[in-house]
């Protein structure tokens, strides 16, 4: 039977209006904003990584001291993830049908799974891999990961086509795959299997979780001379824009959707909170009203936006849904 938390924080939908500053880069306006907060009884530290715009948000919490991954419907109601052999999960990306990709169990060997938007959850492993996880899927259903026979696409009907680019952070809906090299480069391997390399001449970049988009702009971050996490956009056509939160020394994108919009979190010297970035440049700085140190992990559309904020009260992390 599970333990009851001694603090829950209940769901609540909190209408709020965000102020963002008025000057340099800064988005000039107010916007009223809804914000739910996600919680699971039992859990601690819990943190949506994905949402779609059917407002289906996924993710993965700590309870007992085990990772597990969850599902929660836009009605309220929140499915855990097991694997097909009934263990713990842990989910990494997630479609705009409902698909949900990861691993299980938190340990090894590892396996890929795939949900299916009926609640089905299938093993995906490579044929004769010993160990596979699951990154990202687009909206065709193409998932790519990695295993020990190689990187690989697996495509809907159950075709596999491995491939040695890299590690894969993410797929768009063209099928074009972004990754990291063994050589500490980047890459785009298009659905033909050509594949470019890049460097963007920033020191130790990594490219982000879910970094690319469907016009092939990826996102990153790397260290800055004065030892504080900078972030960058590559554009398709190879030109580099730095990504940083002005006035902040620290700046993390974690994700790019299809519009080009991307999120994060930005460190001020005293607390974490959420930013969002529009093609256009600008920035708008995000906060919850439930708690301190908001981080933005996936967002959906325009109005769709997750993360998870700290609560000192029972000083953990609950999960948050941004819908406007």
């Amino acid at each position: 039977m599970l333990k009851k938390r001694k603090r829950s924080l209940p769901l609540l939908i909190v209408n709020v209006v965000v102020t963002v500053l008025c000057c340099g880069l800064f988005s000039a306006s107010l916007f009223a904003a809804n914000y739910v907060s996600i919680d699971i009884p039992g859990a601690t530290d819990v943190h949506p990584v994905a949402v779609n715009r059917k407002a289906q948000v996924a993710g993965f919490f700590y309870r007992n001291g085990f990772m597990e991954s969850f599902l929660r419907q836009s009605d309220g109601t929140v499915e855990i993830l097991h694997s097909p052999e009934g263990s713990n999960s842990f989910m990494f990306d997630m479609n705009e049908a409902g698909e949900i990709v990861g691993g299980y169990p938190p340990g090894n060997p590892v396996h890929a799974f795939l949900r299916s938007p009926d609640g089905k959850i299938s093993k995906i492993d490579p044929p004769g891999t010993t160990f596979a996880t699951a990154v990202s899927i687009n909206a065709d259903g193409a998932a790519v990961g990695t295993s020990s026979v190689g990187f690989y696409i697996r495509a809907r009907n159950g075709r596999y086509t491995t491939f040695s680019a890299g590690w894969p952070c993410g797929i768009n809906d063209s099928g074009i795959v972004a990754g990291n090299t063994r050589d500490d480069l980047g890459y785009l391997r298009a659905p033909d299997g050509a594949v470019t390399l890049f460097d963007p001449a920033l020191p130790g970049f990594v490219l982000a979780p879910n970094c690319i988009d469907n016009r092939g702009d990826v996102v990153g971050w790397y260290q800055g001379a004065d030892g504080n996490t900078r972030s960058f956009i590559r554009r398709i056509d190879g030109s580099v824009m730095l990504i940083d939160v002005p006035g902040m020394p620290s700046t993390m994108v974690e994700s790019i959707n299809a519009h080009g919009i991307a999120i994060g979190t930005y460190w001020d010297r005293t607390v974490r909170n959420s930013f969002l970035y529009k093609p256009d440049g600008s920035f708008r700085l995000l906060t919850t009203p439930f708690g301190d140190e908001s981080m933005a992990f996936g967002l959906a559309g325009r109005h769709y936006l997750v993360g998870s904020y700290y609560l000192p009260a029972d000083q953990t992390r609950h999960g948050y849904l941004r819908i406007r």
